[in-house]
C-alpha cells in the first residue's frame, strides 16, 4: 500500500484547487498509484470531490454539502477509501462553517479511521492538523497542542515538507511557555519557511515574531517585521494571511496613538478578510474596529462592530472570539452609562474565557469588571482584579500584569487606603517602564501624580505629575497630556503658585483644542475661570 507524498498530493489539490487541469492531473496520479486506467465511476468521484472542495472554499456550503454527499456514497461503492476520507474532510469543513462542531469531529474522525486502514501517513498528518486547528478554535488548546504535535511527526514520517511546516505553524501559534522556547520555534519555523519557499508560513512566523517585538514594547522592530509579513503574505496570494498581516499593523498603529492610520489599516484588513470568505478572519478585524471606535468614544458604532463580530466568530463557530466580542459588547454599553448591561456581558466574557482555557482573555474581563464595579463596589472589585494579576502572571503577560497592578492601586484608593494603592501603582509603573510601555508610564505617573496631592505630599506630586506631562508629549498624546496639565495646575495651586497654575491651564487649554476635545475644552475653561476668581 502507497503512503506518503503521493496520496498527501491527492488530499491537497482535491481540497484546495479547482480547475480541469489539475483534475486531469490528480486522475492521472491516482491512476499512477493503482496502475490501472481509472473507471468512469472513479473519475466521477474524484470530479464529485474536487467539486465540493471548489463550492466550500467559494463560501458554497449548501452545493458543496450535497456535492460532497454524492462523492462520498460513490467512494464507497467504488471502495476508493482514501477519496472517501476526502469527502469526509470536506463534509467536516462545512459543518464546522455551520457552526456543528461536534459533527465536524465526528467526520474528522472517520475520515482519520480511512487513512489509518489504507496507511495512508500523509493523510493522517492532514487531518490531525485540521482537529488541531478546529480544538484551538474551540478554545482547548492542550488538546489542539496534542493534534499539532501528532501532526508533525506523522508529516514528518511521510516525507511531507509542506505539511510540516504547516504544523509547526500552527503549534507556534498555540504553543504556550517560557518566552526562550517559544523565540526558538520562532526562529526555526521562519528558517524552515525560507527554506522551503513557504511565504504563507513565513508571514506567520514573521508576524508571530513582530507580535512579540510589540509585546516587549520595540515598535519600531514590530512594524518592520510586519511589514514584511504582509509582502510574503501577498506573494502568497493568500488573503486571510493578508488580513492579520493588515490588522497587527493596525494594533501597531493604536498603541502609537495613530487612530486615523490604524482606522485605514482595518478597513484594508477587512476588505482582504472578506475576501478571504473566512469568518473567524472577518470577526477578527470587526473586534478591532470596535475597539477602535470604543477609544473614539462613539459606542453606537463600538456596539454595531462588535455585534457583527459576535455573528461572525458564531458563524465560524469560534467560542474564543465569542467571548473577546462580548468584552467589546461590554465596554459600549459601559460608554454609554448602562452599567448594569455592560456587567452582563463582562461577565459571559469571564465565562467564555474559563470554559475556552484562554487566561488572558478571562484576565482581561475581570479587570474590566474589577474597572466598573470599583466606583460603587471596590469589595467586590478587588477580588476580581487580584485573580486577574493571578491569571496574566500565568500567562507570562506582563502588561497584563502591569495593568492589573495598576487598577487594584485604584481600588485601594476608592477604598481610601491611599498609602496601598500608591505602592500598587508605582509597582505598576516600575512594570510598564521594564517593558518599555512609555504611555502606561505616563498614565501611572498622573495616578501617582494625584495620590501624592490628596494625601498632602505636593512636592511628590509635583514631580510626578512633571514626568507623566513629559511622558504624554514623547508619545504624542494630546488630550492626556491636557489633563496632566490640569493635575499640574491643581498641584501648583495648592502650593500657591497660582501664576504657574494659570501657565498649566492654559497648556491644557491649548492640548485640548489641538486634539479637538470641546467637552475637555470646556472643563479647561472652567477651571481657569474658577482660578481667577480664586477657586
Amino acid at each position: 500500500m502507497q503512503t506518503g507524498s503521493a496520496k498527501l498530493f491527492i488530499a491537497t489539490v482535491l481540497l484546495c484547487t479547482a480547475g480541469g487541469s489539475v483534475l486531469a492531473q490528480v486522475q492521472q496520479t491516482y491512476q499512477a498509484k493503482v496502475g490501472r486506467t481509472l473507471s468512469a465511476d472513479e473519475q466521477q468521484v474524484l470530479l464529485l470531490v474536487n467539486e465540493s472542495a471548489a463550492l466550500l472554499d467559494q463560501g458554497r456550503t449548501e452545493p458543496a454539502s450535497s456535492t460532497a454527499r454524492r462523492a462520498l456514497e460513490l467512494a464507497k461503492t467504488t471502495r476508493m477509501r482514501d477519496i472517501e476520507a476526502l469527502a469526509l474532510h470536506n463534509l467536516a469543513r462545512i459543518e464546522l462553517k455551520n457552526g456543528n462542531s461536534d459533527a465536524a469531529m465526528r467526520l474528522l474522525r472517520r475520515s482519520l479511521l480511512l487513512y489509518e486502514i489504507e496507511g495512508n501517513i500523509g493523510g493522517q498528518g492532514t487531518i490531525r492538523l485540521e482537529m488541531a486547528d478546529m480544538l484551538n478554535q474551540l478554545g482547548q488548546p492542550e488538546a489542539s497542542q496534542t493534534q499539532a504535535d501528532a501532526a508533525r511527526k506523522l508529516s514528518a514520517a511521510a516525507g511531507d515538507s509542506l505539511g510540516l511546516l504547516n504544523a509547526t505553524s500552527l503549534a507556534v501559534r498555540t504553543r504556550r511557555g517560557d518566552p526562550a522556547t517559544k523565540a526558538s520555534q520562532l526562529e526555526s519555523l521562519l528558517e524552515q519557511s525560507q527554506s522551503q519557499g513557504s511565504p504563507l508560513a513565513e508571514a506567520t512566523a514573521l508576524r508571530q515574531q513582530g507580535r512579540r517585538a510589540m509585546d516587549d514594547g520595540n515598535l519600531q522592530a514590530a512594524q518592520q517585521l510586519f511589514e514584511r509579513a504582509l509582502a510574503r503574505a501577498l506573494t502568497a496570494l493568500n488573503p486571510e494571511a493578508e488580513s492579520y498581516s493588515l490588522l497587527a499593523l493596525g494594533e501597531l498603529s493604536v498603541a502609537r496613538y495613530k487612530l486615523p492610520e490604524a482606522m485605514a489599516f482595518y478597513q484594508r484588513a477587512l476588505a482582504a478578510a472578506r475576501k478571504s470568505k473566512d469568518s473567524g478572519a472577518t470577526g477578527n478585524v470587526l473586534l478591532k474596529l470596535a475597539l477602535l471606535h470604543g477609544l473614539m468614544g462613539n459606542a453606537e458604532l463600538m456596539r454595531e462592530q462588535a455585534t457583527q463580530a459576535q455573528a461572525a466568530f458564531k458563524a465560524d463557530a469560534q467560542l474564543v472570539g465569542q467571548g473577546l466580542a462580548s468584552e467589546a459588547l461590554g465596554d459600549a454599553e459601559w460608554i454609554d452609562g448602562r452599567r448594569p448591561q455592560a456587567e452582563v456581558f463582562y461577565r459571559a466574557a469571564i465565562k467564555a474565557g474559563e470554559t475556552t482555557k484562554q487566561p488572558g482573555n478571562e484576565a482581561s474581563a475581570r479587570l474590566r469588571l474589577a474597572s466598573l464595579l470599583r466606583p460603587t463596589a471596590f469589595e467586590a472589585a478587588k477580588p476580581e482584579a487580584e485573580r486577574a494579576i493571578e491569571l496574566y502572571k500565568a500567562a507570562g503577560m506582563k502588561s497584563g500584569v502591569a495593568q492589573g497592578l495598576y487598577e487594584l492601586g485604584r481600588i485601594h484608593g476608592a477604598a481610601n487606603d491611599i498609602r496601598t494603592g500608591l505602592e500598587m501603582i508605582q509597582q505598576s509603573r516600575d512594570l510598564f517602564a521594564q517593558i518599555n510601555h512609555q504611555d502606561k508610564v505616563a498614565m501611572a505617573d498622573l495616578m501617582i501624580a494625584g495620590g501624592q496631592r490628596y494625601a498632602g505630599n505636593l512636592p511628590e506630586a509635583l514631580v510626578a505629575v512633571r514626568r507623566a506631562i513629559d511622558g504624554y508629549g514623547k508619545v504624542g498624546m494630546l488630550a492626556d497630556g491636557a489633563k496632566a496639565e490640569l493635575e499640574h495646575a491643581e498641584i501648583l495651586a495648592k502650593m500657591g503658585d497660582s501664576q504657574g497654575a494659570q501657565a498649566a491651564l492654559q497648556r491644557a487649554l491649548a492640548l485640548a483644542r489641538q486634539d479637538g476635545k470641546p467637552k475637555l475644552v470646556e472643563t479647561v475653561l472652567r477651571r481657569i475661570d474658577a482660578l481667577k476668581k480664586g477657586g
